[in-house]
């Protein structure tokens, strides 16, 4: 499978949500569209076709480094050769004139990002269902650039993995961000991590702080326990996390 994605978090949620629906074919990630281009025409680097076969299907964003997705889709119908690969679109866009735009070019699926990783599971069970399963599968996943593990070398896995049954079976961590997405992806790395402990993500301080306070609607310690580990973004547009740690 070809995706074609410039935001790594992005290509990691769709990663992810294949391997959720037990799709095996190795899934190949590029950023920019003259690679996507060149790797389906098979020009150098990709003149390799046992390395670099032509995909079962494509996934595209409409955002794309040096270009756009109308681009490849562009590009593509004119090659009578590639008539057959099917090609989806994956974007924020969710504007009549672009999803009509994408489906005059040959798309056969458009779909709008969402917040719910559900959501974009099923999405991809459905594509897989029509287009994947029943077609060779290869164990191997081949990015073209590496993935980023949310929290990797950041998290202190050994606060949750000691010997306390309490703390490894009982309490959270607790995340405060304050994007769905990047709170979504740490919930991910721990559930790769196999850290058994529940991921409640929260996205303002004033929630942060009436949990770690015991306070409505968190005031039932039974339900809410005190975390085994609070993580915290401080990047510059993230306020709640500073104001967590300040209280």
């Amino acid at each position: 499978m070809l995706l074609v994605e410039d935001n790594p978090d992005h290509a990691l949620l769709v990663q992810r949500a294949f391997k959720e629906v037990k799709v095996t074919h190795p899934v190949r990630v590029l950023e920019r569209v003259e690679d996507a281009i060149a790797y389906l025409a098979g020009s150098p680097p990709y003149q390799d076709r046992h390395a670099h076969p032509l995909p079962a299907l494509v996934v595209l964003d409409i955002t794309l480094l040096g270009g756009t997705g109308f681009d490849i889709l562009d590009w593509m119908r004119g090659r009578p050769e590639l008539s057959a690969l099917p090609v989806v679109v994956l974007t924020v866009s969710a504007d009549m004139a672009t999803r009509e735009r994408a489906f005059g070019l040959g798309a056969l699926d458009y779909v709008v990002k969402r917040r719910s990783f559900k959501q974009l599971v099923s999405t991809v069970d459905d594509w897989a269902e029509r287009w994947l399963r029943g077609a060779v599968a290869q164990a191997e996943v081949m990015p073209e650039r590496a993935t980023r593990t949310p929290g990797a070398g950041a998290i202190p896995m050994q606060v949750l993995r000691g010997s306390d049954e309490i703390t490894r079976s009982i309490r959270p961590v607790l995340v405060v961000q304050e994007d769905a997405e990047q709170g979504l992806l740490v919930q991910i790395g721990f559930q790769e991590a196999r850290v058994g402990n529940p991921v409640t993500v929260l996205m303002s301080s004033e929630l942060a702080i009436a949990y770690l306070g015991g306070e409505a609607p968190y005031d039932d310690r039974s339900r809410h326990p005190l975390p085994a580990l609070l993580l915290v973004d401080l990047g510059p547009k993230e306020r709640a996390g500073l104001e967590v740690l300040e209280w």
